[in-house]
């Protein structure tokens, strides 16, 4: 996001509603965090959390995380080494 700020403040601001400054000032104050695929050990805290949520009744039926948390393929990995 960082490096294409302008189209990023843009996109940002059109789907939250937010003032293009204000989604500007959050970038700025934002840490650059790594982009990359989801830890084994993430999906497990996601599934434990997807568990709870369905024995709580607050989604219908389970949900296998793994199944629907994007996957880089080939490609996409060699670009991030």
């Amino acid at each position: 996001m960082q490096q294409h700020r302008p189209e990023s403040i843009k996109l940002i601001s059109t789907i939250s509603g937010l003032d293009a400054g204000v989604v500007s000032r959050f970038l700025q104050r934002r840490p650059t965090l790594p982009v990359g695929p989801i830890s084994s050990s993430a999906l497990q805290s996601q599934q434990r959390v997807a568990d709870a949520f369905q024995k709580l009744g607050l989604i219908p039926k389970r949900i296998d995380v793994t199944q629907i948390a994007w996957q880089p393929n080939a490609s996409v990995l060699a670009k991030t080494k």
